[in-house]
């Protein structure tokens, strides 16, 4: 029995855990007082139970903040809420890095439930906003709007006053100012021009350093360099290149004038034949006799 007792008395002091006020510690002699089990170690980890999601939810009426080792898919560190087994890492309310699975549009929702907008940041400024009213604003130095993939993606930024929407939409810009351009392409090569307005696939997309350019249409002044023309009509003055001051209204009206200025074409394929300056061309292509003034 003497010996028995020497044997405990020697596990208690040197492997067991060691009680201090109520603080035990394992690996130390010393717990930390905050701490109600303190395990210090530099080569070993704390292991908890391991089991399977049946395992686990076999558990008879777990303990509000139990912990276990799930095993199985979706494996991980499990605690109970009260309520519900939640993993570790994720949360029924929060949204993960890499995308949540199991969600449901009915219920499921990025977004505030209070009367309070929702911001999004990059590099910790505020870029986009939804309003309670329901909102989009974006937010840059250049009170400028940018919608789709590399619209407006060179522009410096500075206080251009420009709205790009679509696919390359304006992504040459850099100092234009005041230019307006919806649709796939449309005004993608302008660098400096002004005050162009560009509706359409395409729509004065060669466009440069032109100014005061209206281009509304599939392919309108798709080829234009030069200021102050305007196109209303798929393709209208699709071929111009070097010509200004020209007006186009209609489906392929003035398509074939490359160079010419100062022209109206009113009408389908109005002048589509013709070639100048200065010309009133009010014209049907299905007309023997197009009118022709200048």
């Amino acid at each position: 029995m003497k010996l028995l007792s020497i044997i405990l008395i020697f596990a208690f002091l040197h492997i067991g855990p060691i009680a201090s006020a109520q603080n035990v510690g394992i690996g130390t002699t010393s717990p930390d007082a905050s701490a109600k089990l303190d395990i210090v170690s530099t080569s070993s980890g704390l292991l908890i139970p391991r089991m399977t999601a049946a395992q686990k939810a076999a558990i008879a009426t777990p303990a509000t903040g139990l912990i276990i080792y799930q095993s199985d898919a979706p494996s991980g560190f499990w605690y109970y809420d009260g309520s519900n087994w939640i993993r570790l890492g994720t949360s029924n309310e929060g949204w993960l890095l890499t995308g949540n699975s199991g969600t449901l549009s009915s219920g499921n929702f990025l977004g505030t439930t209070d009367n309070q907008a929702l911001s999004i940041r990059t590099n910790n400024i505020l870029r986009t906003r939804i309003t309670t009213k329901g909102q989009i604003e974006v937010f840059n130095t250049g009170r400028s709007v940018f919608i789709g993939e590399w619209a407006g993606a060179n522009d410096d930024l500075s206080t251009n006053y420009n709205v790009f929407m679509g696919y390359r939409s304006g992504q040459a810009n850099t100092s234009g100012v005041y230019n307006s351009a919806i649709g796939a392409l449309s005004l993608d090569a302008n660098t400096t021009g002004a005050q162009n307005t560009a509706l359409g696939y395409a729509a004065a997309s060669a466009s440069t350093a032109a100014s005061g350019v209206t281009a509304i249409g599939y392919r309108a002044l798709i080829a234009n360099s030069n200021s102050y023309n305007t196109a209303v009509g798929a393709n209208a003055l699709d071929n111009n290149t070097t010509g200004a001051q020209n007006t186009a209204l209609g489906y392929n009206a003035g398509s074939s004038l490359a160079s010419g200025s100062g022209n109206v074409f009113l009408g389908y394929y109005a002048g589509a034949n013709e070639l100048g300056s200065n010309k009133l061309y009010i014209e049907n292509s299905s007309s023997s006799t197009p009118l022709i003034y200048g």
